[in-house]
C-alpha cells in the first residue's frame, strides 16, 4: 500500500513539473492551467467582474484572482461563495504566481470596466 501511494505521489509531482501552473491575461480574457490540468479559458464576455483581493467570507489575508461570471454563465470550477446573490470563483492564489505584484495592474488594464475594487 505504501509503495502504491509513493508511486501515485511521484506521478503527481512529475505532472506538476511537466505542466506547471500558467496564467495568461490578455485582450481575449483569462486563461489558466493548474498543475497537470487542462487549460481553462474565460472570455471577457463571460465575466461580469474581476478583482484581486482576499476570498470572500474567509479570514485569510492572501490575495486571489476572483471572477464573477455574467448571469447564466457557469465555469468548470468549484464555486467559492455567493456574494450579493452572484457566484464567485477564486481562480488562483496570487502568491503562487511568479511576479505576483504584476497581476493586479495587468488585470485592471485588460478588464477595464469589469475590474472591481476589492471589498
Amino acid at each position: 500500500m505504501v509503495g502504491l501511494s509513493g508511486l501515485y505521489g511521484s506521478g503527481w509531482l512529475f505532472l506538476r513539473w511537466l505542466r506547471p501552473l500558467r496564467l495568461r491575461i490578455g485582450p481575449e480574457g483569462i486563461a489558466m492551467r493548474d498543475f497537470g490540468a487542462t487549460d481553462l479559458v474565460f472570455r471577457w464576455d463571460q465575466i461580469a467582474a474581476v478583482t484581486v483581493g482576499p476570498r470572500p467570507y474567509t479570514s485569510e489575508r492572501h490575495l486571489w484572482l476572483l471572477v464573477w461570471p455574467v448571469p447564466g454563465e457557469r465555469f468548470a470550477l468549484p464555486r467559492t461563495h455567493v456574494v450579493d446573490g452572484h457566484e464567485t470563483y477564486a481562480l488562483v492564489a496570487v502568491r503562487r504566481l511568479r511576479g505576483p505584484g504584476e497581476v493586479e495592474p495587468v488585470v485592471r488594464y485588460f478588464a477595464r470596466r469589469r475590474y472591481a475594487e476589492p471589498a
